[in-house]
This record gives structure tokens, sequence and C-alpha cells, in this order.
């Protein structure tokens, strides 16, 4: 007994695969061709133009800010050189000038001291100022036991101040009080102070010479420092 197999059934084709059909057996649609190896190289080769390209605008505009920066930094040592030959031609003109003024001021800085119109060397046990009711006598000069790391305050003057004149408290004609008015003060050197209308100023202190140096200021109210002591 023979076996009959039924036919497949055939797929329908739909409106858009019919029309297309039609296009092509009518020569309207062609297959899509493979583009020519010559084509693929000429759009590899512009594609290579445009990277050559960017790269040499990023190199120009590389250049361009280190060419900048250079010009910048040689601006600044033109003009110092410049600066510095200027200076150095009025040095020189400076000098010849002075060459023949003997008299000119000095050229180069200078540090003014204070003005002092007189030094007095004191030695222990000698009276050295005078006010309207004291005098003033240097007792002695001391080292300091537990010593200075600054050299200039090791060693100190002790000064007493005394009445010119005593004066005694009296009760039936006897003395039963007498005021010195005394006073002791330390002095270090450099320290200023003023007796009367006098201001003095400590040059150097001696321990070894039990001596002091005082110079006396020129111009005392000029003087807007700190005082050591101030006595009338």
């Amino acid at each position: 007994m023979a076996i009959q197999v039924a036919p497949e059934p055939r797929a329908e084709l739909s409106a858009d695969e019919r029309h297309v059909l039609e296009l092509y057996r009518s020569g309207r649609l062609q297959p899509a061709r493979p583009a020519p190896a010559w084509r693929l190289i000429l759009e590899a080769a512009i594609a290579l133009r445009s990277l050559l390209t960017l790269a040499v605008v990023l190199l120009i505009v590389l250049f361009a800010l280190s060419l900048s920066s250079t010009v910048g930094s040689l601006n600044d040592r033109l003009t110092g050189a410049a600066q510095r030959t200027g200076q150095a031609i009025t040095g020189a003109g400076q000098a010849v000038s002075d060459a023949f003024n003997p008299t000119h001021p000095p050229r180069y800085a200078i540090t003014q001291d204070t003005e002092f119109s007189s030094l007095e060397t004191v030695g222990a046990g000698q009276a050295f100022g005078h006010s309207s009711q004291y005098v003033f006598t240097l007792e002695g000069i001391q080292r300091r036991e537990a010593g200075s790391a600054n050299p200039d305050f090791a060693q100190y003057a002790t000064v007493a101040r005394r009445y010119q004149v005593p004066r005694e408290t009296k009760v039936l004609g006897i003395t039963i009080y007498v005021d010195r008015g005394e006073q002791q003060y330390i002095l270090d050197r450099g320290e200023t102070f003023r007796i009367g209308g006098q201001l003095y100023k400590v040059n150097w202190i001696s321990s070894a010479q039990m001596q002091m140096a005082l110079a006396t200021y020129r111009s005392p109210d000029q003087f807007a420092g700190r005082l050591a002591f101030d006595s009338d």
C-alpha cells in the first residue's frame, strides 16, 4: 500500500514582499553591491588627513603658548638688564662728579647714633648727679649670681639717692629723727634715666674697674623711650 505525502502548504507573501518581488522582476531594483576598494582607501585617507590636521592645530596652539611664556620671560630679562645698565651709568656719572667734589655727602647708608653732649666716667662712691633736693652716688658694681645669656646684662650698677641736706625732726631742740631721703636704683647697660633737667644713658659698666660711663643727651626733650627712673 503506497503512502502519499501531502504537499507542504505554500507560504503566502505579504503585500510588501510581493511589491519588492515585482520591482526586482521589472529590473527597477538591483541587489546591493560591495563598495569598491578604491573608495575605502579614499575614505581612510580623508579620515587620516582630518586626524593630521587636528594634530597640527594642537601643536600650533602648544607652540603659541610656549612662545608667549618665553617672550614674557625674555621681556622681563631685557627690562631688568636695561634697569641695571641705567643704574650703572648713573653710578659711574655720580662717581665722576664726586671725584671733583670732595665735600659731597656719603653715598652709603650710615646709622645715626643718639646725639650726646658729654661722656663721664664715674667710680664707686662718687657723686655724679644733683637735682634740686637730691644727690646721686654710685655705690658699686655687682655681677649677677645666676649669670646672664646676654653679656650686656651680666653686671649692674647700684645707685643711691639721698637728700643734699638731711631733714631733721626736733622736739625741744633735740633731734629725734633724721630723714636722709634714701632710695636705691639698679641700672643696666643701655638704660636711660633723668636727674633734674639732665638725661643720662649708661654707656658701659665694669665690675673689674668698679666704674660706669654715663653719656649726657644733647637734646633730652627729644627722648620718647622708657626711663629707669625720673627724679626732679
